[in-house]
């Protein structure tokens, strides 16, 4: 009984998700925290690593050298299944039962927002494979990528408790190969890609564009949101109740703090994304 009122609660969202995309430290946590509070986005915390796994199944039925091999093999019809991954994602994404949970504490509140809302979000990092899986799944999905300057990300990264103890080369890798793993993204139709700067400089700008794109109003509450805090800033708690720009533009250029040798270390392996990227390295 809750599945099925659950999916009629949700079922006018539910192919319609907003995936967040970016390399690690690039903003897609503030991004993703963003979107969720949109009035008409249901948002989500964390990351939806998994997910990737499940949008696999969908890209090799449809594009795989063994698609034939696949299908004569399938022993359900293949839109129940398409339709079982995508309630699947969904509730890795919500919670079980299309996020039943989630609803009961909306109307323990006395609220019933979920009814107004028309999309969903998570943040995952997708290889173009498993994309081609997700446009399978969910005919309205939109991407929302994120660029951060990798000077910054690096920066970051070697300040993160996730990555800290890596060296510095393989600081530098990460970035470039994660500006290079997403660059299918760039220029695709179902996707929008943003620039983490632009986000700190005028997020009001920034969030109608992103909106714009996703075919949902301007709201101020995702903009006063961003404005006002500060997501894990250099592994430090979370800030709220901050002027976020104030704090962000402050911030000496990391670089500064560089070795030489650390460096030349980023123009070998970083320089060309830089490049690519469309920033400029100051040493």
């Amino acid at each position: 009984m809750k599945a099925q009122i659950g999916q009629l609660l949700t079922h006018q969202l539910i192919d319609s998700p907003i995936f967040v995309v970016g390399a690690n430290r690039s903003g897609t946590s503030v991004l993703l925290r963003a979107l969720s509070a949109h009035p008409h986005v249901w948002g989500t915390t964390g990351e939806a690593p998994l997910m990737t796994m499940l949008a696999a199944i969908p890209d090799r039925i449809e594009f795989s050298q063994f698609s034939d091999y696949y299908v004569e093999n399938l022993r359900v019809p293949k839109d129940y299944l398409y339709s079982s991954l995508r309630r699947l994602c969904f509730e890795y994404a919500v919670g079980p039962c299309y996020g039943w949970d989630r609803i009961v504490q909306e109307l323990k509140k006395g609220e019933f927002a979920v009814r107004k809302k028309r999309r969903w979000c998570a943040k995952l990092f997708p290889e173009e494979e498993h994309c081609r899986g997700l446009r399978q799944l969910f005919g309205g999905l939109r991407f929302a990528y994120i660029i951060r300057n990798g000077i910054e990300v690096v920066h970051s990264r070697t300040r993160f408790r996730g990555f800290r103890n890596l060296d510095f080369e393989t600081q530098c890798r990460a970035w470039a190969s994660s500006f290079q793993h997403f660059d299918y993204l760039a220029g695709a139709e179902d996707a929008i890609t943003v620039r983490h700067e632009h986000l700190v400089s005028d997020a009001e700008s920034f969030l109608r564009q992103v909106f714009a794109f996703l075919g949902l109003e301007f709201d101020s509450r995702p903009v006063n949101l961003v404005k006002s805090t500060l997501v894990i800033p250099l592994d430090q708690p979370d800030s709220s109740g901050v002027d976020a720009k104030q704090i962000l533009e402050a911030r000496r250029p990391p670089s500064e703090s560089w070795t030489a040798e650390q460096r030349a270390a980023f123009k070998a392996i970083a320089g060309d994304a830089m490049s690519r990227a469309g920033y400029e390295i100051p040493f």
